[in-house]
């Protein structure tokens, strides 16, 4: 199997995750690395999501979850359980936050009783569209990781 490791030099790499981040001050949740980890592509070290994770801490509302990058208080139900599924080791607590926020918005929120979105504001819990889709399996993630 060739993957992208064998073609780039690890310094290249790390420049492409480092570009995402331009201009400064702004951020997004890298939770494509789920696939990365799961298929064990050896292209980004523990330290990498240990970082990611670190920053993550600072943006999470508590109540309704952690957005998907700096542009806004949006996010994705999906998305973030495949952030959830990655912490490392020694941060699962982390790891419940983000699906306790999800369990909250969905039982609490001001739009409960819709069916259960993927897309909706983290400061306010609201739905904002994609109602009962299909990528909501994305929830599962979790699985994915617990077997490795």
């Amino acid at each position: 199997m060739i993957c992208a490791r064998h073609l780039l030099p690890r310094s290249i790499c790390l420049c492409l995750l480092a570009s995402v981040l331009s201009p400064a001050n702004t951020w997004s949740q890298k939770y494509n690395m789920l696939f990365h980890n799961v298929l064990n592509m050896g292209l980004f070290g523990p330290s990498i999501m240990a970082g990611e994770v670190a920053y993550y801490k600072t943006q999470i509302n508590p109540q309704w979850g952690l957005p998907l990058d700096s542009r806004g208080p949006l996010t994705k139900s999906d998305w973030s359980a495949w952030i959830a599924s990655m912490v490392p080791a020694g941060e699962e607590a982390f790891s419940a936050q983000i699906f306790s926020t999800e369990w909250n918005f969905l039982t609490q929120g001001p739009s409960k009783g819709v069916p259960f979105s993927d897309f909706f504001a983290t400061d306010d819990g609201h739905v904002l569209g994609f109602r009962a889709r299909p990528v909501q399996g994305g929830l599962f993630a979790k699985l994915l990781t617990s077997a490795q």
